[in-house]
C-alpha cells in the first residue's frame, strides 16, 4: 500500500482499507464466514485473520474426513465380498428393482428372479497398488457445497478399457492347466465366452461338468441362466452355431430391420454399425451401403434422403432378412475364392465343396483405394484379387486356396503393372499373387456369382486383357511428340491461386496473338487439374485441324526442381552445408555443366566463355587496348554461340526483343520511387547484350530490357583518335 497509495497501513484509515481488500480477495467460503461477524470484531484485522485460518483448517480436515469415508466404504465392500465364514442360509436380500418387479407381476419373494452375476464383477474387487493409484486420480465436486476435491480409486475402476483383455488373458492361462475328460472335443474361449464342441451328447456332458468344477475351484463364478447346456444349436458371439454352419439370429435381424429411417448423421452411423457386423452374410454389402455413406459425406447434420439412398436402405434390410447360412471353415477341405470387381469395389465369395455344390463360408466386399480406382479395368481386377486373398486368409489360416478370376492376373501384372503401379505396390501384389504356395490362380469364364456357387461353368467369354488395355489406353496415332510442319501453334495453361482467403481457378487456350478460349473453374480445382482441363479444351477445339500444342513448360520446371534438390542433397552430404548455403552452389553447378545436346553450358551460352574463378580485379578503362580488343572478340563469340544454339534448340524468341547494341547509352528505371527525384538514372554505356537483357559497368546484375530506354544523342561525341593518347570530340549541330 505504501508503494501504490499514500495510505499508511498503521493508521485507522489504512487499516479499514486493508480489511476491505482482504474481504474482497478471499475465497468464497472464507468470505461468507467473515461477512457474518457482527459488532466491533467485524473491523478487527486480527479477529478476521483468526477466523479465516479456522475456516481454512476445517476445510482441509473435511477433505481428510472424506478420504477416510471413501476408504472405509471400499474396505466394507471388500469385507462383504470376501467375509469369513459360510454364507447365511435363506433367500437373497431383495433390491429395489426386485421389489418393484414383485409388486408389478405379483410374485412372491422366493419366486423373484435372482440378481444377475457376471464374470465382469471381478473387475471391481481387484485392489490397486499404492503406486498405481495415482494413475486413476479424478476430480469430484460435492453436490451440496460445490467444493471440488481430488480422489483416487483403491480398486480397479469401472470402465478401464483393458479390463476385459486382462481378464481374458488370465482365464486363458488358467484353462491351460485344465485336463479334459476322455473323448473327442474342442474348447474355444473368447474373453469370458466359452464354447465346448463334441461329437456325442455324453462326451459334452462330461466335458461341461469337468470344466464347471475346474472354474469353481479356481474362484470363477458362472451364470446359470446364460449357460446353454448340451444343445445342437447355440448362440455364440452373437450368431447361431449349428451343425457345420452359422446363421444370424432372428432376433438380431428383426431388431435391425425394425429400425426407423435415420434422420441425423449419428443415427445413420449407428445403423451402419449394426449392419456392418452382418456384412459377411450379405454378398454385395459395400455396393448397397455406398449411397448411404454418400449422405454422411455431405457434411450437414440432418440427412437429405435421395431416391438412391432410400432404395439402398430398403434393399439392405431385405438382404439382411434373407441372409443365408454360412458354412463353418473346414480345414480338411480346400477353399475356393471367386473374385471380381464392380464400381470400384472388390467383391468375393469364399466357399468350400458340399456335395455337387459349393457352400459359402464368407461374402467379402471391400472398397478399392483411390489410386487403384484410376487404373484400367483389368488392373483393377488384379487389385481386387489381392484384397480378397488378404481377407480370405483370415478364414483359411494358410490352407490351400484356389482363386477363380476371369482375368489373366499374372500376365497383366507382369506386362502392365510397371506402367501404373508404384514399385512398392508392385512387389506387394507379386508376393500375394505369385510367390505364395497356398494360392493357386485359375482363369475361368464364370462371371456370375450364382454360377460359381451352383458349380456350373457357364458359357465361354472371349476376353484378352493385354489387347483390351492396349486398345483402350494406348496413345492416338495422330498425336506426335515432335512439332508438325505448317501447323498452327496453340498454348494452354491453367492456374489456381488464393485472393483474400478465397481460391480462384481458371484456364486459357491462346495463340501468340489472340485468346481462343478462357474461363473460370470451380473453386476446388487445383492448378494441375486446371492445366489438364485446358489441354482437353484445346484438343476439343482443334478437332479437324493440325496444331502444335504447347503446355505449361512441358514439365521443364518440375524437372529442374528435381535436379536442384538432387544437387542440394549431394552438397549437404559432401560439405555438410544447410540448404540455404548449398542452394547457390547447386545453381552454379547446374549453370556451368555442359549440356549433352549443345555441348555448351548455360554460362558459356550466356557469357561466351567457360566459367572460371576470377583472380583479382582488372582495371576497366574505355581507352585500354587490351580490354577493348577482348570486348570486341567476346561480342563476336557471343554472336556465333547464339547462332549455334539457335540451330540446336527451338526457341520462342527468334531474335533480340530490343534494339540496344553494345556501346549505346541508355537510361535505367529505378525500382525505388523517390519524391521530387527522377525515376530514370543515367545515361550508362551498354557493355553486353542478350535477347532480353543488357549489362552495364555500374551494376553487377543483368538488366531486363523493359527497364531501359535509349538515351538521346548528346551535343558532344567522343571517339578515339589515331593515337592512343588522342581523343576526338565532335559537336552535333542537329
Amino acid at each position: 500500500m505504501r508503494r501504490h497509495t499514500t495510505l499508511d497501513p498503521g493508521s485507522d484509515e489504512g487499516t479499514q482499507q486493508l480489511i476491505n481488500l482482504f474481504l474482497g480477495q478471499s475465497t468464497g467460503d472464507i468470505r461468507r464466514k467473515l461477512q457474518k461477524i457482527r459488532g466491533p470484531n467485524s473491523r478487527n484485522l486480527e479477529t478476521l485473520l483468526d477466523e479465516a485460518w479456522r475456516v481454512f483448517s476445517n476445510r482441509e480436515e473435511g477433505y481428510k474426513q472424506g478420504m477416510k469415508k471413501l476408504a472405509a466404504a471400499v474396505k466394507e465392500g471388500e469385507k462383504g465380498k470376501h467375509g469369513q465364514g459360510p454364507p447365511k442360509q435363506g433367500p437373497p436380500r431383495l433390491g429395489k428393482d426386485q421389489c418393484a418387479f414383485c409388486k408389478k407381476f405379483g410374485h412372491w419373494k422366493n419366486q423373484c428372479p435372482e440378481l444377475r452375476k457376471d464374470l465382469k464383477d471381478v473387475f471391481f474387487c481387484l485392489p490397486l497398488h499404492e503406486a498405481s493409484q495415482k494413475i486413476f486420480v479424478f476430480e469430484w465436486e460435492s453436490p451440496k457445497t460445490g467444493r471440488k476435491t481430488q480422489l483416487v480409486w483403491c480398486v480397479l475402476p469401472q470402465g478401464y478399457k483393458n479390463s476385459p483383455t486382462i481378464f481374458g488373458e488370465q482365464l486363458a492361462k488358467d484353462l491351460e492347466s485344465w485336463e479334459p475328460p476322455p473323448g473327442e472335443g474342442q474348447l474355444l474361449q473368447y474373453v469370458d465366452d466359452l464354447l465346448i464342441a463334441t461329437r456325442t451328447q455324453e462326451t459334452c456332458v462330461d466335458w461341461t461338468v469337468s470344466l464347471l468344477n475346474f472354474l469353481g475351484l479356481q474362484g470363477y463364478r458362472v451364470s446359470q441362466k446364460k449357460a446353454q447346456m448340451v444343445r445342437q444349436t447355440v448362440i455364440y458371439l452373437g450368431y447361431e452355431v449349428s451343425a457345420g454352419q452359422r446363421t444370424l439370429g432372428q432376433d438380431r435381424k428383426e431388431a435391425i430391420c425394425q429400425t426407423p429411417k435415420p434422420q441425423t448423421v449419428k443415427e445413420l452411423r449407428t445403423f451402419l454399425g449394426m449392419t456392418g457386423w452382418c456384412r459377411l452374410w450379405i454378398y454385395n454389402y459395400r455396393l448397397l451401403v455406398k449411397p448411404l455413406y454418400a449422405l454422411i459425406t455431405e457434411g450437414s447434420r440432418d440427412l437429405q434422403w435421395t431416391k438412391d439412398a432410400t432404395r439402398a436402405f430398403n434393399q439392405l434390410k431385405k438382404a439382411l432378412m434373407s441372409a443365408p447360412a454360412l458354412g463353418l471353415p473346414d480345414m480338411s477341405n480346400p477353399f475356393f475364392l471367386f473374385s471380381h470387381k464392380k464400381q470400384g469395389i472388390a467383391l468375393g465369395i469364399l466357399a468350400q465343396n458340399l456335395g455337387p455344390y459349393r457352400r459359402a463360408v464368407a461374402y467379402l466386399s471391400k472398397q478399392l483405394d483411390t489410386a487403384a480406382k484410376g487404373w484400367p479395368g483389368c488392373l483393377r481386377a488384379v487389385a481386387a484379387v489381392a484384397i480378397n486373398i488378404q481377407e480370405a486368409r483370415k478364414f483359411t489360416l494358410g490352407q490351400k486356396m484356389t482363386v477363380l478370376v476371369s482375368h489373366t492376373v499374372s500376365a497383366v501384372l507382369e506386362a502392365k503393372g510397371g506402367h501404373w503401379l508404384s514399385p512398392q505396390r508392385f512387389l506387394k501384389y507379386q508376393a500375394i499373387l505369385v510367390e505364395q504356395d497356398d494360392v493357386e490362380i485359375v482363369v475361368t469364364n464364370i462371371v456370375n456369382p450364382a454360377s460359381f456357387v451352383s458349380g456350373s461353368t457357364g458359357e465361354p467369354v472371349i476376353h484378352d486383357c493385354l489387347e483390351t488395355i492396349e486398345a483402350t489406353y494406348s496413345s492416338r496415332p495422330d498425336l506426335k511428340d515432335t512439332p508438325l510442319e505448317d501447323a498452327d501453334t496453340w498454348f494452354t495453361d491453367g492456374s489456381s491461386y488464393v485472393v483474400s482467403g478465397r481460391r480462384h481457378a481458371g484456364y486459357a487456350v491462346t495463340t501468340s496473338r489472340e485468346v481462343i478460349e478462357s474461363g473460370p473453374l470451380p473453386t476446388n480445382t487445383s492448378a494441375q487439374k486446371a492445366e489438364i482441363i485446358a489441354l482437353i479444351r484445346a484438343l476439343e477445339l482443334a478437332k479437324g485441324k493440325e496444331i502444335n500444342v504447347y503446355m505449361d513448360s512441358s514439365g521443364q520446371v518440375e524437372k529442374m526442381n528435381h535436379l536442384i534438390k538432387q544437387q542440394i542433397v549431394r552438397l549437404g552430404q559432401e560439405a555438410n552445408l544447410p540448404w540455404p548455403q548449398a542452394l547457390p552452389l547447386a545453381l552454379l553447378r547446374i549453370r556451368t555443366k555442359p549440356r549433352a545436346k549443345e555441348k555448351l553450358s548455360p554460362f558459356e551460352i550466356l557469357y561466351g566463355r567457360p566459367y572460371a574463378v576470377q583472380e583479382g580485379t582488372a582495371s576497366i578503362q574505355v581507352g585500354e587496348e587490351t580490354l577493348h580488343g577482348y570486348m570486341v572478340a567476346l561480342n563476336k563469340q557471343l554472336r556465333k554461340i547464339e547462332k549455334y544454339v539457335a540451330r540446336t534448340q527451338n526457341r520462342e524468341l527468334d531474335g533480340p526483343v530490343h534494339d540496344v547494341q553494345p556501346g549505346d547509352y541508355v537510361y535505367v528505371k529505378s525500382f525505388a520511387e523517390k519524391t521530387l527525384e527522377p525515376q530514370w538514372e543515367g545515361p550508362f554505356q551498354v557493355l553486353l547484350t542478350t535477347f532480353t537483357a543488357i549489362k552495364i559497368q555500374e551494376q553487377k546484375a543483368w538488366i531486363h530490357h523493359s527497364r531501359v530506354k535509349k538515351a538521346p544523342e548528346g551535343i558532344w561525341k567522343a571517339t578515339p583518335g589515331d593515337n592512343e593518347l588522342k581523343l576526338k570530340l565532335t559537336r552535333n549541330n542537329e
